[in-house]
């Protein structure tokens, strides 16, 4: 909200900060091992809960009063949980439990009668239940999306954004998916990344990182001295392992060729290499990252990337270059830990905003 202020020019207040989607409705509103059609139903018959607690303030906010609304949003972007549609995932879908978190989020939003929304998820998130739980007040426009479109074409994360429009009161002007393929064909004139673009941390990020991990492995941080500073030493066992297997195969797919030459090569240690072998040689692309554990590790330099290298990878104007195309301040990276866990599962920022700017441009009110 800080670096939103100083890019904005403006004060706005912190917001209210919620914890889970479902305490929305009392606790005990609906049969958490029921299938996907009764939990809906249940949701949508339960009554609204007056308050919820607040994070920011520190106590119980209002969230929906009997006979009023407390807020009215013109618009929602909601990042709305995806393991049980995703291919890392159980393949649950709707029968899973991050169903509820949906039928939640639509019974809220057809309350509230919130012009435009748009969710963000997986491809392969499951478009019947989306149709279930807002078909009957909303218009679906799901929009396929890849940072590549945005020009950041060195990383992975493809994503579906539904756009829902309020039948009532919203109207198209335009064609939502042609217009977005439009901005997408101009912008990949100028941008097109590569993997190695992102590495962006100074060394002393790289310390930073490297002090965290010798800590939690008790093994003696070597100091940074001139020339590249190599983090290698301090991976374990079954991580060399992985990077050797790698190597192998690199040799075996590009004959005459060796993988720590290549810069626009990283490779996902959190995986069993021998199992499932999860990195960019092949597709030019950085793998997505995921929330739980696993160094994105990079051979060409003996590095992995660190906060600020993923951040910069989902779009964020994390340095000096990518923060003056923008037009905006550098947003801090005060708390590495933080940082993390926003790099770990947020929106791909780029493709977000234009999505954004794509949606709000296709519809309007009725007069």
């Amino acid at each position: 909200m800080q670096w939103y202020n100083t890019a904005t020019g403006c004060a706005h207040v912190h917001p209210c900060i919620h914890g889970d989607l479902t305490e929305i409705v009392p606790e005990g509103s609906f049969d958490t091992g029921a299938n996907f059609e009764t939990r809906a139903t249940q949701i949508d018959r339960a009554d609204f809960c007056a308050d919820q607690w607040c994070f920011t303030h520190g106590q119980d906010c209002p969230v929906f009063r009997k006979g009023c609304r407390v807020a009215e949003p013109d618009f929602d972007l909601s990042g709305l949980p995806c393991p049980d549609h995703s291919r890392a995932g159980n393949r649950a879908y709707e029968e899973g439990t991050t169903s509820s978190v949906f039928a939640c989020h639509a019974k809220m939003h057809v309350h509230y009668q919130t012009p435009m929304l748009c969710i963000e998820n997986v491809w392969d998130l499951a478009m019947p239940m989306i149709h279930r739980l807002y078909g009957k007040h909303y218009n679906i426009h799901p929009i396929y999306a890849t940072p590549g479109d945005q020009g950041h074409s060195g990383v992975a994360r493809d994503r579906v954004y539904v756009i829902l429009t309020l039948k009532t009161k919203v109207v198209p002007i335009t064609d939502l998916q042609l217009l977005y393929d439009k901005v997408s064909e101009y912008v990949q004139k100028y941008i097109c990344t590569k993997p190695s673009d992102y590495l962006v941390s100074s060394k002393l990020d790289l310390l930073v990182e490297a002090r965290k991990t010798a800590t939690c492995r008790q093994i003696r941080l070597r100091p940074v001295r001139d020339g590249p500073y190599s983090m290698k030493y301090l991976l374990n066992q079954r991580e060399l392992d992985c990077v050797d297997f790698a190597s192998q195969k690199y040799s075996e797919r590009f004959p005459g060729k060796r993988l720590q030459d290549d810069p626009d090569v990283f490779l996902f240690l959190g995986d069993n290499a021998r199992n499932r072998l999860t990195w960019s040689a092949v597709s030019g692309r950085i793998p997505t990252f995921r929330t739980g554990g696993g160094r994105m590790y990079h051979p060409h330099t003996q590095t992995w990337m660190g906060p600020k290298d993923r951040l910069a990878a989902l779009g964020f104007p994390v340095n000096e270059e990518t923060a003056s195309a923008m037009g905006v301040p550098i947003l801090p990276i005060a708390d590495n830990l933080r940082a993390a866990s926003v790099a770990g599962n947020s929106f791909h920022f780029m493709t977000a905003a234009v999505i954004q700017l794509v949606a709000l441009s296709s519809f309007k009110m009725r007069d």
